[in-house]
């Protein structure tokens, strides 16, 4: 497992959870294994709070199209399919979701986010995990249910798991309509660091209709703060 300086680490979705606790640590904040979320884990949170049932119908993979897994069975009985940001993402992944989806009743089609772009660089930005989504939209003329951002469901389900009222979150992000949006959605404060995907001309465009209730250039702006009241 690679260290990083996580006095330098940004947010980042690829960050492991012993990482995540190093990085809060770096700061002054301890947040334990418990704490952390991703959007990985909406689908998981959301399929635990609900029966879930499979359609009853097998999906059959042809030999051109199976993959190492896949070998040792033949036959998948799939209650949902389930759709994130994948670097890996390809026709096979496409058509076994498609195959679940159009040839299963009942087969649940949910997204964990629909974000046009993702932030992987400081140079463009690249594809999102709304073009997986879109993908899958396409080929199944369905439209996905989202648990992820700026869905509510988290939100709700973490201010119960800790006892938070939603008056005392604050949502804090780089994106206008998932983040801040999460956090406008479920009655937080919000705040937007525009270290990420949102600059200012975007956040003061006269087109924006997404206003957080504060804003900074970077989250690190506050170790400054801190410092000053010292």
């Amino acid at each position: 497992m690679s260290r990083r300086n996580t006095k330098e680490s940004r947010n980042d979705r690829w960050i492991t959870a012993p990482d995540l606790e190093l990085q809060s640590e770096s700061f002054g904040r301890f947040e334990t294994k418990d704490g952390g979320r991703r959007a990985a884990h909406a689908p998981i949170r959301w399929r635990q709070s609900r029966s879930l049932e499979d359609g009853g119908k097998k999906i059959e993979l042809k030999p051109g199209f199976l993959m190492e897994h896949d070998k040792d069975v033949k036959s998948y009985l799939v209650g949902a399919v389930v759709v994130g940001f994948d670097r890996y993402f390809n026709y096979y992944k496409v058509q076994y979701g498609t195959l679940c989806i159009r040839e299963n009743p009942g087969c649940l089609f949910i997204a964990t986010n629909r974000d046009a772009v993702t932030h992987l660089t400081d140079a463009q930005e690249w594809a999102g995990g709304g073009s997986m989504v879109g993908a899958i939209c396409g080929s199944t003329q369905r439209e996905p249910l989202v648990v992820g951002k700026p869905s509510t469901f988290m939100m709700d389900y973490l201010a119960n798991k800790f006892g938070i009222l939603k008056s005392q979150i604050c949502m804090v992000g780089d994106r206008l309509d998932t983040d801040i949006l999460f956090g406008q959605n479920g009655g937080c404060k919000t705040l937007l660091v525009l270290s990420g995907v949102t600059s200012l001309s975007m956040l003061q465009s006269p087109s924006n209709s997404i206003q957080p209730d504060f804003y900074t250039n970077k989250i690190s702006d506050f170790l400054s703060i801190k410092a000053a009241t010292l």
